[in-house]
């Protein structure tokens, strides 16, 4: 029973202490993170600039559709982030598609993400 009643105070103690740890760890700091951010947005770098050319796509029904794309990429957020806007443009002009994404970087999981918006 004793030695129970030590186990059981040894494992509150445990659970006690381990909050304290980790506040002890700190929030990380914002300009590391930034700069690890930035650091990775520069491999994406060869994409930055405004393209344009023709484009196809195939509908449900099978049939070919030619549009000519745009796509402007580059840096936000002073490198945080890469912001890409691409638009679809029919014969007459009219924009037929149009998409946003947003691209970054997680220090913690060492991964890009990649978010996107589109009609």
């Amino acid at each position: 029973m004793n030695g129970t009643r030590i186990a059981v105070v040894a494992l509150v103690l445990l659970s006690l202490a381990a909050p304290v740890a980790v506040l002890a760890q700190g929030r990380p700091d914002p300009a590391v993170l930034l700069a690890a951010q930035r650091e990775a947005m520069t491999r994406l770098a060869m994409l930055d600039g405004e393209w344009r050319g023709s484009a196809w796509n195939v509908s449900p029904s099978g049939e070919k559709h030619t549009l000519t794309q745009t796509e402007r990429v580059g840096p936000f957020l002073d490198g945080a982030v890469r912001v890409i806007e691409g638009r679809g443009y029919e014969a007459d002009g009219k924009v037929g598609f149009n998409a946003l994404g947003v691209i970054s970087y997680k220090p913690d999981a060492k991964a890009y993400s990649i978010r996107s918006y589109a009609m």
